[in-house]
Formats: C-alpha cells, sequence, structure tokens
C-alpha cells in the first residue's frame, strides 16, 4: 500500500519569530538550504513529498535541521508533517539554534457511527 508523507517547513527569525522569506536569505544559507531539501527549494513556503524530494524518505529529517539550524542560528525552522499512512498522524517541530521541540495529534480513522 503506498501513501504520502508531506512536509510543509517555513522560516522565522530566531529572535522576533517573524517569517523569513527565501529572497532575504543570503546567498550561502540559500544555496545550504537547497543542498538540503535536494533542490526542491520554491517561493516562501517549502512543500516536500518526503519520497519524492529524497528518493525514498527523509528519515534524517531531525539530524539535518538540528545541524542547518546550528549552522544558522538566526533562523528558526517550523516543519509539519502530515502523514496519510498512520491514520492520518501529524505533529510539527520547531527546530533553533541546534535544539528541537516536537508535538503532534493523531486523528482517529472515521466512523459511520458518529454522523449526526
Amino acid at each position: 500500500m503506498s501513501y504520502d508523507v508531506n512536509f510543509y517547513l517555513k522560516l522565522y527569525d530566531a529572535d522576533t519569530l517573524r517569517r523569513v522569506a527565501l529572497k532575504d536569505l543570503p546567498a550561502e544559507t540559500f544555496r545550504d538550504l537547497e543542498d538540503l531539501f535536494y533542490g526542491q527549494v520554491r517561493d516562501t513556503d517549502l512543500d516536500l513529498d518526503l519520497d519524492r524530494a529524497s528518493g525514498g524518505g527523509w528519515r534524517d529529517y531531525e539530524r539535518d535541521l538540528r545541524a542547518w539550524t546550528a549552522r544558522y542560528p538566526s533562523i528558526a525552522v517550523a516543519i509539519t508533517c502530515q502523514d496519510e499512512g498512520d491514520i492520518g498522524s501529524c505533529w510539527r517541530a520547531w527546530f533553533v539554534n541546534g535544539k528541537m521541540q516536537r508535538d503532534g495529534a493523531v486523528f482517529p480513522p472515521f466512523d459511520f457511527t458518529k454522523l449526526r
């Protein structure tokens, strides 16, 4: 059975938590971000399909984003994951200066008996 895992990633100023547009990043920072996301960088938000972006799964997202934010401590990264294969589980993780906070939610499967 095939299912999608999607990452939605946004960048913020680590001090103010104001959104940071990709066009406002220094060139080196932008290139490193492109390398991290397999050339899938576009617009101001990143909308990544896990399987397509990494050729089989971005299993090291935590290690990768801890390292990237440690290298660029002025940028905070918020990543939301929607995993359709795990009964619609969702989680969001924040990465700032090599540290991470992660919280999640799991939605129950559809139940006809709960229709009102």
